[in-house]
């Protein structure tokens, strides 16, 4: 797997199998996120708010807040790791973990987390960033 320059754990596959099918009551997609990063690279993201806001601009917010940690890369440059974000209904409200071979990781409200194709959401995609170099 192409990366990001993080350290990726050998098992990796496995870390993020078992990080599919969780329903999203029990981690919502920057929980998904914050659980992907400390399992795969063993990197503890801030956790912005206690819990997730039900409000879409609440939801906005966390995005925004969680980009100061992170650099924006061209669409056509994501690598493992890298995340995407995406604007539902006008507002930048989701936010997956881009995999491989044009695969992410996401957790949403009607499946819980699961492993989709990024083609789908494409006309979604409104940005794509990754873990800016010392803040790991």
């Amino acid at each position: 797997m192409k990366n990001t320059g993080l350290p990726i754990s050998p098992d990796c596959s496995k870390e993020v199998k078992a990080l599919v099918g969780i329903p999203y009551t029990t981690m919502n997609c920057w929980d998904l996120v914050r659980v992907f990063y400390l399992n795969v690279f063993n990197i503890e993201l801030k956790h912005y708010f206690e819990d997730m806001p039900k409000e879409a601009k609440g939801k906005q917010d966390l995005i925004y807040s969680a980009y100061g940690d992170f650099v924006q890369i061209p669409p056509g440059k994501l690598e493992f790791g890298d995340l995407i974000s995406f604007k539902i209904r006008g507002l930048e409200t989701h936010i997956g973990v881009f995999l491989e071979r044009g695969n992410f990781l996401h957790s949403s409200q009607r499946v819980g987390s699961c492993i989709d194709k990024l083609s789908r959401w494409n006309h979604f995609v409104s940005g794509c960033h990754r873990l800016e170099k010392g803040k790991q």
